[in-house]
């Protein structure tokens, strides 16, 4: 009689990227400040990881709860930018055809 073969099936293959144990938009926006301050420096690397964890902090409570584009969303409803390619301006209400 056959035996069934053991398979894992992978189920992380959809998470987003990871730098060490931080999403990765998150990573870079606390690395971002950290950076600056490091090259303009020593005093100021203080006061950029200081920033950058404070911007991260505030980042992610503000992306808990919402899907992952949600932030995309906010700026093209903001700024209108970047234009989409196959969908109306968002000031259009009235749609013919």
């Amino acid at each position: 009689m056959i035996e069934p073969e053991n398979h894992e099936v992978p189920t992380r293959l959809d998470d987003k990227g990871k730098f060490l144990f931080f999403d990765y938009d998150v990573a870079m926006i606390s690395l971002f400040p950290c950076a600056l301050g490091t090259t303009a420096g020593h005093f100021w690397s203080i006061l950029g990881l200081a920033l950058g964890i404070f911007l991260a902090m505030g980042y992610k409570s503000f992306k808990a709860g919402k899907h992952d584009k949600a932030v995309a969303h906010l700026t093209y409803w903001k700024t209108g930018w970047p234009k989409p390619k196959k969908l109306p301006e968002s000031h259009n209400r009235n749609f013919y055809g």
